[in-house]
């Protein structure tokens, strides 16, 4: 497959376009195949609880041990929801298991991933789940008509930001709320080199605190290969434009600086890990035969103190709001018509 790359000042795209068809193309073709990607899915299949989960779980919702996702049941009841992307089957069902009143339609472009979100999810919350197939770019939502609507991981690919914001608006009822969690990081992840610096600056500390060649980091993020056509197409634009339409009730960040980890390697890495400790030997497995069971002891390959600098450097530069967050969470009610941006 031969990768297409989108030139960076796209901002807006309209039906018939034919080299936006031609993307959309790759798109799908990238996620029906195998890649190296960091979508949410990948990560639940490893089941994870490691400390960057536990700190953004605390940045998000103040509590290491709740998943923003796990907030929902706290606003509602909610009846009727839409849920913008099929990212993170796991994180789905549990706002169905923690809603039980909640009816969800799923509205995505890949046929085939709905199709398997109706079949897991239609089996296990019965009468309860249903599907819509749309772009987003240019989707026409029902005004009025949910009283939930959530998105995660999906509009860093969307290029129609501010269509989607209003859509999101008009089809929420009064005193309806949106969730928002999503990457909001540079676009297309060209990170700022004061950000990278910094970064690098603590990698090096700590090959000197464990007494190994100084080396310098290999950027991933530069290889557009890695990613799909549309990966953090205006990425950096998603909180603006949800700003701009929908009244913010409250909007969290966190890793400005954290998680750069999958954007870097060491130069001298030669791709071997480190053998996992007893514990996490044991914890393996037991999951065989628990697959319920959550790692605790999840090996990250990362000093204690590494991690430990890399999660306090990273408070503070979100809260000085020094570098743009690489990860967001946000509550958002409708914006009632003639009325603008609260100041």
């Amino acid at each position: 497959m031969t990768h297409i790359e989108p030139p960076f000042e796209l901002r807006h795209v309209t039906r018939g376009d034919a080299d936006y068809e031609r993307l959309a193309r790759q798109e799908a073709e990238f996620w029906q195949s195998a890649h190296d990607g960091f979508g949410v899915e990948v990560l639940e299949a490893g089941d994870v609880d490691s400390p960057i989960d536990r700190y953004t779980n605390g940045r998000f919702t103040g509590d290491e041990r709740t998943p923003w996702y796990a907030t929902i049941s706290r606003h509602g009841p909610f009846r009727r929801g839409l849920v913008l992307g099929t990212s993170g089957m796991g994180q789905d069902a549990r706002i169905l298991r923690t809603n039980p009143g909640l009816h969800l339609t799923f509205c995505d472009i890949a046929d085939e991933s709905l199709a398997r979100w109706q079949r897991a999810l239609g089996a296990r919350f019965p009468g309860r789940v249903a599907t819509m197939t749309a772009d987003l770019n240019f989707v026409e939502l029902p005004a009025n008509t949910y009283d939930l609507v959530v998105s995660s991981s999906t509009l860093h690919h969307v290029i129609n930001l501010e269509h989607v914001a209003g859509q999101i608006n008009g089809t929420l009822t009064d005193g309806g709320l949106f969730f928002l969690q999503d990457f909001t990081g540079e676009s297309m992840f060209r990170f700022a080199d004061e950000k990278k610096r910094l970064f690098e600056l603590l990698h090096r500390r700590d090959r000197a605190r464990r007494r190994l060649p100084d080396a310098g980091l290999v950027w991933r993020n530069e290889d557009r290969s890695l990613f799909s056509p549309f990966c953090g197409i205006r990425s950096g634009d998603i909180l603006g434009a949800m700003a701009s339409v929908l009244d913010a009730v409250d909007v969290r960040t966190c890793a400005a600086i954290v998680n750069l980890i999958l954007h870097a390697r060491p130069a001298d890495w030669d791709g071997t890990l480190p053998r996992p400790s007893v514990a996490q030997r044991i914890e393996q497995r037991l999951r065989r035969h628990l697959p319920f069971l959550r790692i605790r002891t999840t090996p990250l390959h990362f000093q204690k103190e590494y991690l430990r600098e890399l999660l306090f450097l990273d408070e503070l530069v979100c809260d000085s709001g020094l570098f743009q967050p690489n990860n967001a969470f946000g509550m958002y009610r409708k914006r009632e018509a003639g009325t603008g941006a609260p100041s």
